[in-house]
């Protein structure tokens, strides 16, 4: 065991500093061991992948930006469609 900064640890916990001045946490080597591992995980869904532990309002908008596309494209592919029609009849 080994003190730092009056607080005790032992070997199988690591300090992380974000400075000299302060602790950001004190892992485990397994939470280390974690963090550091390369193997393959489970792929994430397109869900998981943009709004896991995302906050919400960062969720409402990147929702809101998909709708307003959505509604772009819909009234450019009935634009196309009507317009393709109004040449049809024209002819």
């Amino acid at each position: 065991e080994f003190n730092c900064n009056e607080k005790t640890m032992t070997e199988s916990t690591v300090d992380a500093r974000i400075s000299p001045e302060g602790h950001l946490a004190v892992l485990s080597k397994a939470e280390v061991n974690k963090l550091l591992d390369t193997s393959p995980r489970e792929e994430l869904t397109w869900v998981q992948y943009c709004f896991l532990q995302a906050p919400m309002i960062g969720a409402v908008n990147v929702l809101t930006n998909i709708q307003s596309n959505i509604r772009i494209a819909e009234g450019e592919v009935l634009n196309q469609l009507l317009y393709r029609s109004l040449e049809q009849v024209i002819e």
